[in-house]
C-alpha cells in the first residue's frame, strides 16, 4: 500500500516539449522585423483574451476581429489549413497557460504533477513533480495513488472528453473535471 497523494494531476505540462508556439515565439521576440512585431502584437492580443476565458475557445473568433481591427490577414484571408495550424500553435498556449494557472491555484492542497520533465520548470510552493508516468501503466498507478485526480482539458478540445476522465474512474478514483457538458 502507497501512501496516498491528496490532489494529483497526468499530463503535459504544454511548457517546452510539446508546445510548438515556444519556438514560434521565439522567433517573434528575436525578429527586429516590423511585420513580425505586428504579428506579435496581435498574437498576445489574442493570447490575452483567451486567458481571461477559461471555458470557450475564443482564439479564431479574437484573430478575426484583431485581422479586421489591425487590417492585415494572417497567413491567408480565409480559413485555410495553415492558417487553423497556426490557430492550434497558439491554443497549446492558451491550455498551458490554463494549466498551470489551476495547478498553481491548487499547490498550497499539496498537488503532485506527472508528465514531461518540463514540469519541474512550473513547480510552485506545494507542487512536486513525480515522475513521467507513461501511459498506461505508469498513469494508471499515478491515478490510483491520488485521492483526487484532476481533469484540465486543453481548452481547443471541444466536446471531447479526455481518456483521462474514462481511466481515472476505471480504476476507482476520484476525479475533479472542468466542465464538459459531455459528461453530463
Amino acid at each position: 500500500s502507497t501512501e496516498e497523494i491528496p490532489v494529483g494531476f497526468v499530463g503535459t505540462s504544454l511548457l517546452e516539449s510539446t508546445n510548438e508556439f515556444v519556438p514560434f515565439r521565439r522567433s517573434l521576440e528575436s525578429s527586429t522585423d516590423p511585420a513580425a512585431q505586428r504579428l506579435r502584437e496581435l498574437v498576445d492580443r489574442c493570447l490575452e483574451a483567451q486567458r481571461e476565458e477559461l471555458t470557450d475557445f475564443l482564439l479564431p473568433a479574437r484573430l478575426e476581429a484583431l485581422e479586421r481591427e489591425l487590417r492585415v490577414h494572417v497567413i491567408s484571408e480565409g480559413w485555410t489549413d495553415p492558417k487553423w495550424e497556426f490557430v492550434m500553435t497558439l491554443a497549446k498556449e492558451s491550455a498551458r497557460d490554463h494549466r498551470l494557472a489551476v495547478c498553481r491555484a491548487l499547490a498550497p492542497l499539496g498537488l503532485s504533477v506527472w508528465g514531461p520533465t518540463d514540469w519541474g520548470d512550473a513547480l510552485e510552493p506545494g507542487m512536486e513533480y513525480s515522475g513521467a508516468a507513461p501511459y498506461p501503466g505508469g498513469a494508471l498507478q499515478a491515478y490510483r495513488s491520488c485521492a483526487v485526480n484532476l481533469n484540465i482539458t486543453r481548452i481547443y478540445a471541444g466536446d471531447a472528453v479526455p481518456t483521462r476522465v474514462w481511466d481515472v474512474l476505471a480504476c476507482g478514483g476520484f476525479l475533479i473535471s472542468d466542465f464538459r457538458p459531455e459528461l453530463l
